[in-house]
């Protein structure tokens, strides 16, 4: 499914990423050492050879470094997701922030 969902989502942008953050995925790796070290297994570096993509760890318990992904799901869901208010006033806008 993890090589699945990468050939799909670079077939979908048109081409792959230089870098891929991945947080600590048990089919992709055989071995944590310290830090960010891993020992990814040999399939998954094949795909990431394959489409030239860089694989780099999270340490374990870094939330702040998977906020770099984590963060722009967040933003692309507000802006993907939250309905856009138009309203013709204030005074209309009014109206409805005082039925809510």
């Amino acid at each position: 499914m993890v090589f699945a969902a990468h050939d799909h989502a670079f077939n979908l942008f048109g081409g792959a990423c230089r870098r891929g953050i991945y947080d600590y995925m048990t089919k992709a790796v055989d071995a944590v050492s310290l830090g960010k070290e891993r020992c990814f297994n040999r399939r998954f570096l094949r795909m990431c050879s394959h489409y030239l993509v860089d694989p780099v760890a999270c340490t374990p318990v870094s939330g702040w470094e998977k906020g770099q992904v984590e963060d722009q799901v967040g933003n692309i869901r507000g802006h993907l997701f939250t309905p856009r208010l138009h309203f013709a006033g204030y005074a209309e806008l009014n109206v409805w922030l005082e039925a809510r």
